[in-house]
């Protein structure tokens, strides 16, 4: 069997949805020819299993530091420690988003992670030094996995894939005015790292488009996240109310509910929706701008938050939901941004509905495994919103209409499959 290093930051149990698709895919490797090593950074909770996981310290983000100087716990951060800090990590005010992500990106160069380097390299480098490893694929964010995979090979021969799940000089997640400058910078640095590697895969096709652009190269390949096949809905009691579930974290300014409780609230004005049957449901970090917005639209009783839960709880609301809300990312050159949360919601099998700007790769996404909806404004939801609530009324829940056959090709056995295709090409490569 061949032994795959592979360089991951996050990788289960961490709590993101950035951990799934590497936990997805070390998972149903050793299936097909393949023995994972992974290299990640320790967090409290992870169990022994069948996987080998090596785990590298974390000595904390870039304001760690700061954390310490003040005297706070720098495992929470600061942000979530200083009353006016906390409020403009979670502003949607885009003056104080710009602000907050420019100043993020001068000071956490090449990202907020950069203070793993050190540690992820030495854990990569002990395991080189006493094992055979056949390829090294490293996933980003954060770019600092790439930069210990280039490092690597400086004392080593072995073939490299490196997996971009967020384009990186040309990402969106900072987006900030005057990114024109710091892109640049970034763009130099990508140029330069990457050019080392075999070849790169990412999430979709408009993305590995502008990686080609780029990198003027060929050898690019489009791997779709996914979800756990054996976590496929099991029977789940549906809520007694017209639920609407969203799980997860939200970006400020980028990603807006705010023109779900619009909709909502002229649809309860006309009459044509119940505010006691309605119940919308936010579970992940808690939005303080969304309650005051709730209250003003007069929807403070149907509209709750319920803060960060274990995933198994995330999971399990999914599946007793009427419907699953996904928000698009409403900034241009997003185009190719799926967000890995809607294939976590293709497991659960409940229809989904995705609110926001017109996203391609997701309107393909729901349109050919029938999985939901996707709207554009207050009018499509409005219309959106009517469909499946009628549907609620009559039958007492809102019917899935998913095709078994097309959802499951998102499985993570697949893009293992598919992984494990691009591994053997580079190594074909590589001996040719």
């Amino acid at each position: 069997m061949r032994k795959l290093m592979i360089i991951s930051f996050y990788y289960p149990p961490h709590p993101s949805i950035a951990s799934k698709r590497i936990g997805g895919l070390s998972k149903y490797l050793a299936g097909i020819g393949w023995e994972p090593v992974i290299v990640t950074s320790k967090v409290p909770g992870r169990k022994l299993s069948d996987i080998r996981v090596v785990e590298a310290y974390y000595p904390g983000n870039v304001l760690s530091g700061a954390a310490r100087t003040l005297g706070l716990d720098p495992v929470k951060g600061v942000q979530d420690q200083v009353g006016i800090l906390k409020a403009i990590k979670t502003s949607r005010n885009p003056l104080i988003v710009n602000f907050r992500e420019l100043i993020t990106s001068l000071i956490a160069y090449p990202d907020t992670k950069k203070k793993w380097y050190t540690y992820a390299l030495e854990a990569a480098r002990h395991i080189l030094k006493n094992e055979k490893i056949d390829l090294i694929l490293s996933s980003s964010p954060p770019e600092t996995t790439h930069l210990v995979a280039r490092e690597l090979l400086r004392t080593c021969d072995v073939p490299w894939v490196a997996d971009l799940r967020d384009l990186w000089s040309r990402g969106v997640h900072f987006d900030y005015w005057f990114r024109w400058v710091t892109r640049k910078r970034d763009e130099i640095l990508e140029k330069k790292v990457l050019s080392r590697a075999d070849a790169l895969v990412t999430v979709s096709g408009p993305m590995a488009k502008e990686l080609e652009e780029l990198h003027h190269r060929k050898d690019i390949f489009t791997i779709t996240n996914g979800f756990d096949p054996e976590q496929i809905s099991r029977e789940e009691v549906l809520s007694e109310k017209f639920t609407l579930t969203h799980t997860g974290g939200i970006y400020p300014v980028k990603q807006d509910p705010v023109l779900l409780l619009k909709a909502v609230k002229d649809l309860v004005e006309t009459g044509e929706m119940d505010p006691d049957k309605v119940d919308i449901r936010f579970w992940g970090p808690e939005l303080p701008w969304l309650d005051k917005i709730a209250t003003r639209e007069g929807l403070e009783a149907c509209v709750h938050q319920y803060g960060t839960v274990p995933r198994e709880v995330s999971l399990t609301k999914q599946r007793e939901s009427q419907i699953l809300l996904h928000f698009t990312w409403n900034a241009p050159g997003c185009e190719g941004i799926y967000g890995g949360k809607i294939f976590e919601y293709l497991g659960s099998r409940r229809p989904v509905l995705s609110i926001g700007k017109s996203c391609k790769v997701v309107k393909e996404l729901l349109e050919t495994t029938k999985a939901g909806k996707q709207v554009t404004d207050i009018n499509s939801l409005k219309r959106a919103l009517l469909y499946y609530y009628h549907q609620f009324m009559k039958k007492g829940r809102v019917p899935y209409e998913g095709i078994e056959r097309a959802i499951r090709k998102y499985g993570h056995n697949e893009m293992a499959k598919r992984f494990s295709e691009v591994f053997d090409e580079v190594l074909v490569k590589r001996v040719s």
